[in-house]
């Protein structure tokens, strides 16, 4: 299977089918993850409804990058309420790890964060990832919907949310930062 690494950026779109029927059409940007190309991650996590921050387990400066560069500068440029899983990729390579599933879990449980692992090269996690980035979102925004409908029944205007006509197409933006080696021969994700 041949993959190619993203150099720099990548942007496209994807439409999910949610658990409840309805369809959220995502866009999706990697921004590679590469330190030379962080200042350009930015300007897109401003805007990002979620975040897939992945590493590769098999080189942990990838690991050491998220920790010291992409969580704070997430927690600095994105909305409060983002949804973020960090995902650490490439467990096909169990005797290069080099860093634990211990370490990764006990990382996001510190940022409040999801974890997964996944491998791209055999198909694991990779789509589950996405999903439950989605799924988390199109429940957050049920939510928003409800209490803001609740604030404003409770302070007598009446006012409902507009639903969209067509309440099953929504729209996501998802940023995924692949912080993966610089040396590696590819990887889809």
């Amino acid at each position: 299977m041949l993959t190619v690494a993203t150099i720099g950026f990548d942007s496209f779109n994807k439409s999910f089918l949610l658990s409840d029927g309805s369809i959220v059409a995502c866009h999706i940007q990697d921004t590679a993850g590469q330190e030379r190309f962080k200042s350009l991650g930015i300007s897109y996590y401003r805007d990002a409804d979620a975040v897939l921050l992945v590493y590769d387990i098999s080189v942990r400066r990838s690991f050491e990058n998220i920790k010291k560069f992409f969580i704070p500068h997430i927690k600095e440029n994105c909305k409060k309420d983002i949804i973020i899983l960090l995902v650490g990729n490439k467990a096909d390579k169990e005797k290069e790890r080099q860093v634990t599933t211990d370490e990764g879990i006990n990382l996001a449980m510190q940022e409040n964060y999801e974890f997964k692992e996944s491998s791209c090269l055999h198909n694991m996690n990779v789509a589950d990832a996405f999903e439950y980035l989605v799924e988390k979102w199109n429940l957050l925004n049920k939510k928003k919907e409800k209490e803001i409908n609740n604030d404003n029944e409770n302070n007598g205007k009446g006012n409902k949310v507009k639903k969209r006509k067509d309440k099953r197409n929504k729209k996501l933006k998802l940023d995924s930062t692949t912080n993966q080696s610089s040396q590696s021969k590819g990887g889809c994700c």
